[in-house]
């Protein structure tokens, strides 16, 4: 469940409010067919003069140690270079022995109002919306549930130990995002306990340029969004800051919606060996919770602060890496907003971490990362009590050096979390080039997750949490290929082989022959298997075809006489396939994705978006979402919106 933050009485609209206004559709229909005119004209793909808006890679990293970023495939929209430097997060960073086939995903800042457009273009990645524009948002990797993904930023988790379900709960905005890494299996040695399925790490830009821009847009159900970016660098060094709100009427009764995130850093270079970087961010949501929890008028309210500190010393042959970073949550619910005091929850989360990571390289040999990782959680709420629990880790690893033939990479870390022991987690990879355009590569890795807060102290008349929950512990395995050279090749792939079992998986589970509360439990044992394929092809600079399709099937051992809750929620079969055009007066790009949840639904949506240049320092953009006004849903009785646009503009200032 989701809690509140703090007493007091609802704010916004509620209740039976009507929405205000009508959808646009008509206008913006005109500017479609308008901009279609304008672009009707093939050419070479100019730089992206509104390019330092573009850019954000989604990048698919391997579930090893240490080391720097492998292959990519594709480029940003309007081939506009990656800014600033490596894209590798502060603090521990992916290797690229597992590198996969997919990369850098075509989209911008510009038109991608929230992760969940970047992160749908993943077909092992299943984000689960109950709220439109990722207000209400659960994501899993390669059929994980929300608790056994970890979401970090810049390499510290901030998973929260009250729940994991939102764990897009990011007070990052969009303009402030360099990069989303994205590990597919087990990847504790890098983001700590819970990274079962995998691991997606938000990496923030830092402030590198003299750039001042800005963004406005309007679309459909009066939906308006807002933001700038602004940096300023010298030879030393830099600061940014960045700003984005949004709000929506919804779509239907009690789903409207405001979103508000700003961010800032500080980047201090005084020499070659020495860099240290500070973050902090602060973000809100309101929104209306229709149904979220029963036939009742429902509204929740969020706000996260985010403080980090990182800095890098260099030496000859040597590195040093600490980092302290915090995290401050609240959570406020009200179930029904008529009655305020009839059933609300209240939390406040608080997570302090501190990583210290060292680096040593041996000339012709290899190179050895060692480091620590202490987090203290504690939390503040009306339905779980006062609850705190630490969690202390030391991690090893190997890798030898690559080269163009061949690598590997071994680590170990070790998991002090009370009060749950100490467990043990080993994992390694390797890879090979037979060939200069083939790839083989495998990877094993374990990981192991402890009860939320909820899971274990929760209670109400629908859901009944267990303290005497066990952790999870989870083993994964891969391999797979990759072909060829995606700055060469008009053609490129991959095909991967994936396994995971998952023993003590816990789920919320009920007596099908009652109408008794769910109850969380561990099921003894799940395995996931499936198919990762991936290829792009680019005949000509100014036109791609890309496409990715994913196959995973899971079996769950448990008594066939119990109704699971969240385990095993994911599509069995998910496609992505998207045709990009590069035009002399801008860029579009057509999306259709299909998913099938077997016994459940299937589905096929389309999106469309189109770029058009007014002028080289101003980009004009129109989103469309769901062109086939499908009907659609994640939950069951959480019904998603239909047709959706949205126009608008960004901008050098």
């Amino acid at each position: 469940m989701r809690g509140e933050r703090g007493g007091g009485e609802y704010g916004g609209k509620c209740g039976d409010s009507p929405l205000r206004g009508q959808s646009p559709r008509r206008l913006l229909w005109v500017i479609f067919v308008l901009m279609m005119v304008l672009m009707a004209r093939p050419g070479w793909g100019e730089d992206d003069p509104a390019g330092s808006w573009e850019g954000i890679r989604l990048e698919r990293m391997s579930p090893g140690v240490g080391g720097a970023v492998g292959d990519t495939v594709g480029d940003t929209v309007g081939d506009s270079p990656l800014r600033g430097q490596s894209p590798i997060a502060w603090g521990q960073s992916p290797t690229a022995w597992g590198q996969a086939p997919s990369g850098t995903v075509p989209d911008s800042l510009g038109v991608a109002s929230d992760l969940f457009d970047l992160l749908s273009l993943d077909s092992a990645v299943f984000v689960a919306e109950r709220g439109a524009g990722g207000v209400q948002a659960d994501v899993g990797i390669r059929g994980a549930t929300p608790e056994e993904t970890v979401v970090s930023i810049n390499g510290a988790s901030v998973n929260d130990p009250q729940t994991a379900h939102h764990n897009l709960d990011i007070p990052i905005p969009m303009s402030a995002l360099e990069s989303i890494q994205i590990t597919k299996a087990a990847s504790p040695y890098f983001f700590g306990q819970g990274a079962m399925g995998g691991n997606l790490n938000l990496v923030t830009r830092r402030p590198e340029e003299n750039i001042c821009q800005g963004k406005a847009a309007y679309g459909s159900e009066d939906t308006r969004e807002t933001g700038f970016y602004v940096s300023r660098a010298d030879n030393e060094a830099g600061v940014n800051a960045a700003f984005e709100e949004r709000s929506s009427d919804g779509w239907r009764h009690n789903t409207d919606a405001r979103t508000m995130a700003a961010s800032s850093s500080v980047l201090w270079e005084p020499t070659s060996n020495i860099s240290t970087y500070a973050l902090a961010a602060y973000g809100e949501k309101e929104f209306g919770a229709n149904g979220f929890y029963g036939a009742y008028d429902s509204k929740e309210w969020t706000d996260t602060t985010y403080l980090s500190w990182n800095t890098e010393l260099r030496f000859e042959d040597w590195t040093l890496k600490p980092q302290l970073y915090s995290r401050r949550h609240h959570d406020k619910y009200i179930l029904d907003v008529w009655r305020p005091d009839y059933y609300r929850n209240d939390h406040q989360t608080d997570i302090r971490g501190l990583i210290v990571e060292g680096e040593k390289l041996w000339k012709g040999l290899g190179i050895l990362t060692a480091g620590v990782n202490a987090v203290e959680e504690k939390l503040i709420s009306n339905r779980l009590g006062r609850r705190g629990r630490d969690r202390f880790s030391s991690f090893v690893s190997w890798r030898a050096y690559e080269d163009s033939a061949r690598g590997y990479d071994v680590f170990v870390r070790l998991d002090d979390f009370s009060p749950y022991g100490t467990k043990v987690l080993p994992g390694g990879g390797l890879y090979m080039r037979p060939m200069p355009k083939l790839k083989l590569r495998s990877t094993v890795s374990a990981a192991a997750r402890a009860p939320t807060f909820t899971e274990l102290y929760y209670v109400s008349p629908a859901n009944v949490g267990n303290p005497d929950l066990a952790a999870e512990n989870a083993l994964n395995v891969d391999a797979g290929m990759e072909w060829g050279d995606a700055e060469r090749d008009a053609v490129t792939g991959g095909v991967e082989f994936f396994e995971r079992w998952s023993d003590d998986l816990i789920d919320w589970v009920k007596d099908r022959s009652s109408q008794s509360a769910y109850v969380a439990r561990n099921v003894t044992r799940t395995v996931s298997r499936g198919l990762e394929v991936s290829a792009e092809v680019q005949p000509a600079r100014w036109w791609r075809l890309s496409g990715n399709y994913t196959l995973i099937r899971s079996d769950i051992q448990k008594d066939p006489a119990v109704i699971s809750k969240y385990a095993l929620n994911h599509p069995e079969h998910r496609a992505v396939l998207r045709a990009a055009l590069f035009l002399a007066a801008g860029e579009q790009d057509v999306t259709l994705s299909y998913q099938d949840k077997s016994g459940m639904y299937s589905e096929v949506l389309v999106d469309a978006t189109l770029r058009y240049r007014l002028r080289p320092d101003c980009l004009l953009f129109l989103k469309m979402k769901n062109l086939g006004n499908t009907s659609h849903e994640d939950f069951l009785d959480s019904p998603l919106p239909g047709r959706e646009f949205l126009a608008g503009l960004t901008f050098d200032l």
